[in-house]
């Protein structure tokens, strides 16, 4: 099989919901340094990678793998990659038919939609009683998270496909995609350079902006005043958060399009040349670099990907990947934190794990999805224990159904996930 480079970034657009959100943390018990949160799974999930730091790793003692149990779906009208985000007993969600949707938690019920101008691929984010996201028709938006009435618009000059992370009344996002993905999109001539934008909460107006060389797709993560954003200009940024005066930025060779996660002082990536990085949080020094591509085999001239988000956890990095071998699948890395060594990996998961993975009581949940219709495969969720022993999971037909790209926000006792079918589910997992 011959599968050019440049093409398998591009299937990287239909990815969609690769990397993405962000909102004021919710009040929660102390971390530990490996990262764990000591609360049981939240009673909300209000950004795309639940909190401001963008980690997924809890202890909880009314969730568990269970079976193929769906408490309710709602459906859309098209596609869903983006990733729900749950804040006072509604979910948020955008579509590829552009809409935001809430949709009750508790029956599955649309409380109310928006329209915007064109697909949503971005996660909301909610904050003090507004529901901020962007639309690929170049606008970040401001919401009555209970009427979905308008509170502000904000125009970019690029497709807004980064999820916005809100701190201290500010909202932080990215804008514009690389210009190869979204040529397949639309017949324009997109701007060669992208943004990080800081907006007011309140207004909208921008506080500051900051020109990255390529599109930014993924969602900032902040951490005692830093804001840290990957960008397809192969760099991870580190900001002021008041000022926007770059504090340091770190070479990664390769378009970023994953979304960090700080823990334990370090920041986590990927790239889409199959790296994994730890980044000293206040020097921007390498820490450690994971090359998945070891033993990939190199007369196929191909690297694996790296979209999705890592979580951290006990002392364990997971995150999932496209590998194009002599199929494409996707695989599930688990890489020790301490050293960048790998612990185990998992294969295959459909075509590729786009979805960012959430850790509970040692279970990893994700995605899986592919892109087309294939006998061969089978998208689906998934649940593996600490070593990589498969506890769960939830396939569909991969001729009729292309899967999960949506990461899972888990509330409680319920995960909640979108699907390509452009269905919004609840699994029941006690």
């Amino acid at each position: 099989m011959t599968i050019k480079r440049r093409d398998l970034l591009r299937t990287c657009g239909a990815m969609a919901a690769l990397g993405a959100a962000g909102c004021n943390a919710p009040q929660r018990e102390a971390t530990t340094d490996a990262g764990r949160d000591t609360a049981e799974a939240p009673a909300d999930w209000p950004n795309f990678l639940y909190d401001n730091g963008n980690r997924r790793c809890f202890s909880s003692q009314t969730a568990d793998a269970g079976g193929e149990s769906i408490r309710w779906s709602h459906e859309t009208d098209d596609a869903i990659w983006a990733s729900p985000v749950i804040a006072d007993g509604t979910l948020y969600v955008g579509s590829y038919d552009g809409h935001l949707y809430a949709i009750s938690t508790d029956s599955g019920e649309m409380l109310w939609r928006y329209r915007t101008g064109d697909r949503i691929d971005g996660s909301p984010a909610v904050a003090n009683g507004t529901v901020y996201f962007g639309s690929h028709d170049r606008t970040v938006y401001a919401l009555d998270a209970e009427t979905g009435e308008e509170r502000w618009l904000f125009g970019t000059k690029g497709i807004v496909r980064s999820s916005p992370t809100v701190e201290n009344g500010v909202v932080y996002v990215g804008s514009h995609c690389r210009t190869e993905e979204c040529s397949i999109y639309y017949d324009v001539q997109w701007p060669d350079r992208g943004a990080i934008y800081a907006l007011d909460a309140e207004r909208g107006t921008p506080r500051w902006r900051y020109e990255t060389g390529d599109g930014v797709i993924s969602t900032p993560a902040i951490r005692d005043g830093t804001v840290y954003v990957g960008s397809s200009d192969n760099t991870l940024y580190a900001f002021d958060a008041a000022t926007g005066e770059t504090r340091w930025t770190y070479e990664s060779g390769n378009a970023i399009m994953s979304s960090p996660v700080v823990v334990d002082d370090r920041v986590h990536f990927g790239n889409v040349g199959g790296e994994v990085f730890a980044i000293d949080a206040e020097t921007g020094d390498n820490v450690w670099t994971f090359d998945a591509n070891r033993g990939l085999d190199s007369s196929l001239n191909l690297t694996v990907v790296i979209t999705g988000s890592p979580a951290v956890c006990d002392g364990t990095v997971y995150v999932g990947s496209m590998v194009p071998d002599e199929t494409v699948y996707g695989k599930l890395y688990a890489i020790d934190a301490a050293d960048g060594n790998e612990l185990w990996s998992a294969s295959p998961f459909a075509q590729a794990i786009g979805s960012s993975p959430v850790v509970i009581d040692d279970l990893v949940y994700f995605g899986a999805h592919g892109f087309g219709p294939s006998e061969a495969i089978s998208p689906g969720l998934f649940a593996l224990d600490e070593d990589g022993t498969q506890r769960w999971s939830y396939t569909v037909d991969g001729e009729e159904h292309r899967g999960f790209g949506s990461s899972p926000a888990v509330v409680e006792s319920t995960l909640y996930v979108g699907s390509t079918d452009g269905q919004v589910q609840a699994f029941a997992l006690a």
